[in-house]
């Protein structure tokens, strides 16, 4: 897809438009995507990732989805969110449950957080 960050963010804000509480904030060059604020994806260098665990993870593997990755004085730090499959981007109900599956995922980390 070849989106300026704006335009491709906007997209992305327009496929999730059936959502509620939905919003954006930029983040790592990128954009955070909430929902009820509450981060459950990102936005980086034109690709959406969702966040994920071990619920999801082979979801994402077998789909052939990469995990977010960035580089930090020459060592390499995964992120525990993927890449969306492409399909994502036609169907409408496999997107509604990708979010709302990554938005559980993120709802659980913040409270195992506070512990």
């Amino acid at each position: 897809m070849s989106l300026s960050k704006s335009e491709f963010l906007n997209y992305i804000l327009e496929l999730l438009s059936d959502q509620d509480a939905i919003s954006a904030r930029a983040m790592f060059g990128g954009y955070g995507i909430y929902k009820y604020g509450q981060i459950f994806a990102l936005i980086i260098h034109d690709e959406l990732y969702f966040k994920v665990d071990d619920s999801n993870r082979d979801y994402f593997i077998n789909a052939g989805s990469e995990p977010f990755s960035y580089e930090r004085n020459g060592k390499k730090y995964y992120m525990s969110y993927y890449n969306a499959p492409s399909e994502i981007y036609d169907d409408p109900d496999l997107l509604n449950s990708l979010v709302e599956g990554s938005y559980q995922i993120s709802l659980k980390a913040a409270v195992r957080a506070l512990k």
